[in-house]
């Protein structure tokens, strides 16, 4: 079961390679053969598909963002870097 840490968690790796995200997707393209790492990638797709879906909500959520803007800001954020690393792996 996904969690709202595991969430934060990816977006907090995601900031951390905030100049440097083509070098995670250099490191994830030698691993999509591995069907459990293809399982994870689409749960991401699956749940980052816009920012009003799960994934950036809980991040919002593990985060307690209230200020509406602020929280709107952020799950925007989230929303395109997972984006990102998904688009360059081509993962839909």
């Amino acid at each position: 079961m996904v969690t709202k840490t595991d969430y934060n968690d990816i977006y907090y790796c995601l900031k951390q390679y905030s100049d440097r995200l083509d070098e995670l997707v250099s490191e994830f393209r030698s691993h999509l053969k591995n069907d459990l790492i293809q399982e994870g990638l689409a749960k991401l797709a699956k749940n980052f598909a816009s920012e009003a879906h799960t994934g950036p909500k809980f991040v919002t959520a593990f985060e307690e963002i209230t200020d509406e803007e602020d929280r709107k800001q952020m799950e925007r954020d989230a929303f395109e870097r997972v984006n990102y690393l998904l688009q360059e792996l081509g993962i839909e």
